[in-house]
């Protein structure tokens, strides 16, 4: 088979391969690693274009790069629509954050809050001050 016909093949089951697999995350970089890894595809037309005829070879360069570059592109987009979806989240950014709680009042000061309400109920009086007079 000759590498034109192989480069249009790829490109063919490319377009199929990702119309099936535009939903899944797995089968999506399953495809990014059939087609773009070091072992993929592509890294095989590249091989097969160092083994091609230098008459044929600039014409073949142009079409390899062109396929790699149309499958990177496919490859942003789709991640691109990813990346969208999960940044239209339904959380509405306008609105005030959470309240956080603000803390307890000190156990000790609750004991002398309850002192001072008991004395007052029976009829003391309750003053501030210095606790130790100069």
């Amino acid at each position: 088979m000759s590498l034109l016909k192989k480069i249009d093949l790829i490109q063919n089951d490319f377009k199929a391969e990702l119309a099936s697999a535009i939903d899944d995350s797995a089968k999506i970089s399953d495809l990014h690693n059939k087609y773009l890894s070091r072992k993929g595809l592509l890294a095989q037309l590249f091989s097969d274009l160092a083994k091609s005829n230098p008459e044929d070879k600039p014409l073949l360069g142009q079409k390899i790069n062109s396929l790699r570059n149309d499958i990177q592109k496919d490859f942003d987009k789709v991640s691109s629509k990813k990346t969208n979806n999960k940044s239209s989240s339904k959380v509405d950014l306008t609105l005030s954050g959470n309240h956080f709680f603000e803390g307890n009042i000190h156990p000790i000061t609750k004991v002398i809050n309850d002192i001072s309400d008991i004395f007052s109920s029976i009829g003391f009086s309750i003053f501030s001050g210095n606790e130790i007079e100069d």
